[in-house]
């Protein structure tokens, strides 16, 4: 298997970054676009009124790039302000022409240690029922089903693994 590593978003890898996402969602919800949060979390001080919108404390992105230095998958880590030991993954995802080939497991792996080494006690995240190879690893390491409620007129499934 191909060898990836796992960096910070940046300015030289964003608009990969978007590509990525915009290849592998069909649609977005404007509350959460990730063409409005991955540039503003390059700029936290500039978008202080998105992060209040949201009572969002910080939120990082990390692309996955390939030994050419392509991005082939994304993922993030986020707080809101009332659960400063409770991490989120925003956007955690591998471009279409690169799945099924381990990629997934690996950046999802890294994002839970990531979350481990930072303190969190918990890593939770939402999805869509119909992501089912996303579902499958969600389990496979040990997710949990919170609850399911309506956003933005689809099903948001909730996750949520425990860290200690």
């Amino acid at each position: 298997m191909e060898d990836i590593k796992i960096i910070p978003l940046a300015g030289d890898n964003l608009v990969q970054a978007l590509s990525v996402l915009h290849e592998s969602f069909e649609s977005f919800n404007d509350v959460e676009h990730p063409d409005k949060w991955f540039p503003a979390s390059l700029n936290p001080k500039g978008n202080t009124q998105l992060y209040q919108s949201l009572k969002i404390k910080d939120c990082r992105y990390f692309v996955a790039v390939n030994t050419k230095e392509q991005v082939i998958g994304t993922t993030g880590l986020y707080h809101f302000e009332d659960q400063p030991k409770e991490a989120w993954v925003g956007w955690y995802c591998v471009k279409p022409s690169e799945q099924g080939k381990g990629f997934g497991k690996k950046i999802l792996e890294w994002t839970i240690n990531k979350a481990k080494e930072e303190g969190n006690e918990k890593l939770k995240l939402y999805t869509r029922p119909d992501f089912d190879t996303a579902l499958s690893l969600y389990d496979k390491f040990g997710f949990k089903d919170t609850k399911q409620e309506m956003f933005e007129g689809e099903l948001a499934l909730y996750k949520e693994l425990s860290l200690i």
